[in-house]
């Protein structure tokens, strides 16, 4: 995923997200609103992932303190090896790659916005979350034995 492209798809997905999703008068699919408000708490960070890249690429500014770190570019996947470096970023509790990030934002939007799927969010995003949540702890856990 290259510069362009990612900062294209988030600020895309942000307003899409807030804009969009948040305003009371256009019509939306009925229930995106309640599996927002409902939804896993890990799916904040996938939130402010999103809004934090959109402004910050957008504005280079933030109104409020970040809630994510973007990383350098790492291998450390398949599809890193494959495709090339990928901006590593890191929320409060997850490590992904630029690549996964979007991946789960997808996930999250086909979710929001099929009002016949069930309120809960899918088990293949959740498992996704786990992946990168064991991934930072390995990776956290890494760093402390290094120092």
């Amino acid at each position: 995923l290259e510069e362009y492209e990612a900062f294209n798809f988030f600020v895309t997905a942000w307003h899409l997200h807030k804009d969009w999703l948040g305003n009371k008068t256009i019509e939306k699919p009925i229930h995106s609103i309640a599996k927002i408000s409902t939804a896993h708490p890990h799916m904040k960070e996938i939130r402010h992932a999103m809004r934090d890249i959109a402004n910050g690429s957008k504005h280079f500014a933030l109104d409020e303190a970040p809630k994510i770190a973007i990383g350098p570019r790492e291998i450390s996947s398949l599809y890193s090896y494959f495709f090339g470096p990928q901006y590593a970023i890191d929320t409060e509790s997850f490590h992904f790659l630029m690549y996964e990030l979007v991946g789960i934002v997808m996930k999250y939007f086909d979710w929001i916005f099929d009002d016949k799927s069930p309120n809960t969010v899918p088990a293949s995003i959740l498992e996704k979350l786990e992946k990168a949540k064991e991934l930072r702890l390995s990776r956290d856990k890494h760093r402390k034995e290094a120092c």
